[in-house]
């Protein structure tokens, strides 16, 4: 696995935000925008996760992202994962 990454595509969104190429733009009849998605799809990085949630005790998060967040274009408050004692801690 001897490779050089010789480009990465993100950007920044109109309030300065992190953002990636997929990013959906906000529909005019919404207010808020979605939390977006956990996404991870290499087997290396893949591998890489497992290895790092079991050593921070969070194992299933290494089966490739968290079960209980809101799905794309849902608030982060409409479940318990961005909340205080939420599964992200």
């Amino acid at each position: 696995m001897e490779s050089t990454i010789t480009g990465i595509s993100m950007g920044l969104g109109p309030d300065g935000e992190l953002r990636y190429p997929s990013h959906h733009e906000l529909p005019s009849n919404r207010k808020i925008q979605g939390v977006g998605e956990f996404q991870c799809y290499d087997q290396n990085l893949l591998s890489s996760l497992k290895q790092h949630a079991e050593s921070s005790g969070n194992p299933l998060w290494g089966l490739g992202g968290p079960h209980d967040v809101p799905t794309y274009d849902q608030s982060p408050y409409t479940s318990s994962f961005f909340k205080d004692g939420g599964s992200w801690e």
